[in-house]
């Protein structure tokens, strides 16, 4: 027997045997205790000043560079593509897999974005929505060959519990409540009201509990932050290229203001004048109002008298009055290069390729494949972390409240980030076309599906072949007997008679092949 030596005691292997369920207990930290360890995203923005520390970002800081544009772009060049992969669901029952596809179906788009706030915030959480129907879903037994389509829902008398659109909830408002082993139980959510806002009313008294049956929890690279279900959003990534963009975009403006259109210089006698009406005037202040003047587009007259110097008054280079420009010391082409250079750093912090939405650098092009590899694999990550999410806690639950406990299970499936899957997909379509596809033992149906081409219903498959058999029977020409000798048919489908015969003599041979190898020079043969 086996035996570990421990300074509490000893602990013998044997105790697994009589007891095998202890191999399923946890042994680590629940997800409450894991949680607590890390940052308290929610609390963030009320940190003052600005934390340059890229572990602690404020939710208000994250809800700014949402809207920046270039994150804005990679945000939704994230997203797009997960909305549009190709998937499938999986089961030993059709009628239930069939139900489960077309139920996820309704509410895909809005549940994948719903989701991928996450990628933002760190986590986004979601409150799971129902509603009944009377679904019209049918669907094909494949163990069936003769079989039609079935409805997936035959009770007339029950209506079909499904989802509805699921709601996403505002991070800054909602956090999660724990059961008293520390594992999830639900979210608590403040509701936004003039009162609690304005501190007429305790937060506490103004809340929302959402039960775990209705509660999903979405996180980013949870794996990343040892387990915490605040996770660590993607932007944070492209925090600190954020932050310099905008702090350098403030002063580029003020450079603009500034330099752009540099102040106007006029030089004036250092002594006073007087005016035509006899009174003393100001050089300097009659300067300051033609400098206006001059910024406002008006026409300037000047005088050309040259400044003197010395007790003899001897004349200098200079004139008396003159006007010059400030010369700009600005490097507008350098702060433009910036931008550009911040951009691409936002992007790539985010793993998206940047010559997918700006051009790149010339480093970029030789690198642009291995960017848009990087990318494909970073895709297939999250889509299996959401895969898993549905396959954990929306199927099974829809499946139990509309079949009841047990039976089969389903399995959603997505295939669209897989190049080697796709292409090894598309060359077994390629053999069936050069092939008898009754030889091969693959279900041709279930790789159509999976590759996202729509497929006819047996019925349907069968009234196209009689449509193409019935227009391919009245477009075929009638049949005609040739006849020896014959070189065409016309349209009552007899044949015409044998084409003119022309005969050369010898002579004339001889002529056409003289002109055909040079020793001939007439133009024309007879």
């Amino acid at each position: 027997m086996h035996k570990i030596e421990r300074m509490t005691g000893m602990t013998s292997f044997a105790d697994f045997n009589s007891n095998p369920m202890k191999v399923i207990k946890d042994k680590g930290p629940s997800t409450k205790a894991s949680t607590e360890r890390w940052v308290a995203w929610t609390k963030e923005e009320s940190y003052l000043g600005q934390p340059f520390n890229v572990n602690t970002i404020p939710l208000s800081k994250l809800e700014q560079m949402q809207r920046d544009p270039i994150l804005a772009f990679g945000l939704m060049f994230i997203k797009v593509p997960l909305v549009r992969a190709p998937w499938y669901i999986k089961s030993e029952d059709p009628q239930r897999a069939a139900f489960i596809d077309n139920a996820l179906r309704r509410i895909y788009g809005r549940l994948i974005l719903s989701y991928t706030n996450c990628l933002a915030y760190g986590f986004s959480p979601i409150v799971k929505r129902f509603e009944t129907i009377k679904p019209d879903w049918t669907y094909i037994d494949k163990e069936d060959p003769d079989s039609k389509n079935k409805p997936v829902w035959d009770d007339k008398n029950l209506d079909a519990i499904v989802w509805k659109p699921f709601l996403a909830l505002n991070p800054r408002y909602a956090s999660p409540k724990w059961k008293s082993n520390g594992d999830f139980n639900g979210i608590e959510y403040t509701t936004l009201s003039s009162a609690s806002v304005y501190n007429f009313l305790p937060p506490e008294n103004n809340q929302k509990n959402i039960p775990v049956d209705w509660s999903l929890w979405a996180v980013n690279e949870k794996d990343s932050v040892f387990g915490s279900i605040y996770g660590y959003p993607r932007l944070g990534y492209a925090y600190r290229f954020w932050w310099s963009y905008w702090y350098k975009f403030g002063l580029a403006d003020r450079a603009y203001e500034k330099w752009a259109d540099p102040p106007v210089m006029v030089w004036h006698p250092n002594s006073d004048g007087i005016g035509t009406d006899g009174e003393d005037v100001d050089f300097g202040s009659a300067a300051l109002v033609t400098a206006e003047k001059l910024r406002s587009g008006a026409n300037v007259a000047m005088p050309t008298s040259i400044a003197t110097a010395g007790l003899d008054e001897k004349g200098t280079h200079f004139k008396e009055w003159d006007i010059t420009q400030l010369d700009s010391k600005a490097d507008f082409d350098a702060l433009d290069s910036m931008f550009k250079y911040l951009d691409i750093q936002k992007l790539r912090s985010m793993m998206v390729p940047e010559q997918a939405l700006i051009e790149g650098n010339s480093s970029a092009r030789n690198t642009a494949q291995a960017f848009g590899d990087i990318f494909q694999e970073s895709q297939s990550v999250i889509m299996s972390e959401i895969d898993d999410q549905i396959n954990r806690y929306l199927i099974p639950q829809l499946l139990e409240l509309n079949f009841g406990s047990g039976g089969a299970s389903c399995t959603k499936i997505t295939t669209g980030f897989d190049p080697q899957d796709v292409e090894t997909m598309r060359a077994i379509i390629q053999s069936f076309a050069n092939s008898n596809a009754a030889m091969m033992p693959v279900d041709i149906r279930d790789t159509l599906d999976k590759l996202g081409i729509k497929t006819l219903t047996p019925d349907a498959f069968q009234k196209q072949l009689d449509f193409i058999a019935t227009n391919t029977q009245v477009s075929t020409p009638p049949t005609v007997s040739p006849t020896g000798g014959a070189a065409g048919v016309n349209n009552l489908g007899e044949y015409y008679s044998g084409r003119e015969t022309i005969e050369f003599s010898d002579s004339e041979i001889g002529k056409l092949f003289d002109k055909f190898i040079g020793r001939d020079n007439e133009s024309e043969v007879n």
